[in-house]
Protein backbone atom coordinates (compact mmCIF):
# COMPACT_ATOMS: atom_id res chain seq x y z
CA UNK A 1 0.00 0.00 0.00
CA UNK A 2 1.40 3.39 -1.00
CA UNK A 3 0.49 5.07 2.27
CA UNK A 4 2.34 2.47 4.34
CA UNK A 5 5.45 2.87 2.16
CA UNK A 6 5.63 6.66 2.38
CA UNK A 7 8.20 8.02 4.82
CA UNK A 8 7.35 10.84 7.26
CA UNK A 9 7.03 14.06 5.28
CA UNK A 10 6.12 12.07 2.14
CA UNK A 11 3.16 12.84 -0.09
CA UNK A 12 0.96 10.20 -1.69
CA UNK A 13 -1.07 11.51 -4.63
CA UNK A 14 -4.00 9.48 -5.90
CA UNK A 15 -4.25 10.27 -9.61
CA UNK A 16 -6.74 7.78 -10.94
CA UNK A 17 -9.00 4.91 -10.10
CA UNK A 18 -8.68 1.95 -12.47
CA UNK A 19 -11.43 0.03 -10.73
CA UNK A 20 -13.93 2.85 -11.18
CA UNK A 21 -14.66 3.14 -7.45
CA UNK A 22 -14.02 6.52 -5.80
CA UNK A 23 -14.90 5.33 -2.30
CA UNK A 24 -12.38 3.02 -0.66
CA UNK A 25 -14.16 0.44 1.48
CA UNK A 26 -13.02 0.29 5.11
CA UNK A 27 -10.72 3.31 4.68
CA UNK A 28 -10.20 5.16 7.96
CA UNK A 29 -7.99 8.23 7.45
CA UNK A 30 -7.01 8.51 11.12
CA UNK A 31 -5.87 4.88 11.10
CA UNK A 32 -4.62 4.45 7.53
CA UNK A 33 -2.63 7.65 6.90
CA UNK A 34 0.64 7.43 8.86
CA UNK A 35 1.66 10.38 11.02
CA UNK A 36 3.54 12.95 8.96
CA UNK A 37 2.35 11.59 5.60
CA UNK A 38 0.09 13.65 3.34
CA UNK A 39 -2.59 12.22 1.06
CA UNK A 40 -3.75 14.29 -1.88
CA UNK A 41 -5.67 13.61 -5.09
CA UNK A 42 -5.64 14.85 -8.66
CA UNK A 43 -8.33 14.16 -11.19
CA UNK A 44 -7.33 16.91 -13.61
CA UNK A 45 -8.34 17.79 -17.07
CA UNK A 46 -7.22 19.84 -20.05
CA UNK A 47 -8.11 23.08 -18.25
CA UNK A 48 -5.33 22.43 -15.70
CA UNK A 49 -2.54 23.33 -18.12
CA UNK A 50 -2.25 26.46 -20.20
CA UNK A 51 -1.55 26.45 -23.92
CA UNK A 52 1.86 27.99 -23.19
CA UNK A 53 2.77 25.31 -20.62
CA UNK A 54 1.76 22.54 -23.01
CA UNK A 55 3.77 24.16 -25.81
CA UNK A 56 6.83 24.21 -23.52
CA UNK A 57 6.62 20.41 -23.18
CA UNK A 58 6.04 19.98 -26.91
CA UNK A 59 9.15 22.09 -27.58
CA UNK A 60 11.24 20.01 -25.15
CA UNK A 61 10.14 16.81 -26.89
CA UNK A 62 10.84 18.30 -30.32
CA UNK A 63 14.33 19.39 -29.19
CA UNK A 64 15.00 15.98 -27.71
CA UNK A 65 15.83 17.55 -24.36
CA UNK A 66 12.99 16.07 -22.30
CA UNK A 67 14.42 13.05 -20.53
CA UNK A 68 11.69 10.43 -20.06
CA UNK A 69 12.70 6.93 -19.03
CA UNK A 70 10.98 4.33 -21.21
CA UNK A 71 10.31 1.09 -19.39
CA UNK A 72 9.03 -0.92 -22.33
CA UNK A 73 7.25 -0.40 -25.66
CA UNK A 74 4.39 -2.48 -27.04
CA UNK A 75 2.64 -2.45 -30.41
CA UNK A 76 -1.06 -1.60 -30.14
CA UNK A 77 -1.93 -5.22 -30.89
CA UNK A 78 -0.32 -6.15 -27.55
CA UNK A 79 -2.30 -3.63 -25.50
CA UNK A 80 -3.50 -6.32 -23.09
CA UNK A 81 0.10 -7.40 -22.50
CA UNK A 82 1.09 -3.79 -21.87
CA UNK A 83 -1.65 -3.47 -19.28
CA UNK A 84 -0.55 -6.68 -17.55
CA UNK A 85 3.03 -5.37 -17.54
CA UNK A 86 1.82 -2.12 -15.96
CA UNK A 87 -0.02 -4.10 -13.28
CA UNK A 88 3.19 -6.03 -12.49
CA UNK A 89 4.90 -2.78 -11.35
CA UNK A 90 8.13 -3.82 -13.14
CA UNK A 91 8.23 -1.16 -15.87
CA UNK A 92 10.95 1.00 -14.28
CA UNK A 93 9.81 3.81 -16.56
CA UNK A 94 6.97 4.82 -18.84
CA UNK A 95 5.12 2.17 -20.83
CA UNK A 96 4.67 3.17 -24.46
CA UNK A 97 1.95 1.79 -26.73
CA UNK A 98 2.76 2.36 -30.41
CA UNK A 99 -0.24 3.13 -32.62
CA UNK A 100 1.44 2.85 -36.02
Amino acid sequence: DSLALARPGGIVCMTGILGGEWIVKDFNPMRDIPTGVKLTAYSGGAQDITKEELQRYVDLVTEGSLNVRIGKSFPFEQLQLAHKFMDSNKANGKIVVQLS
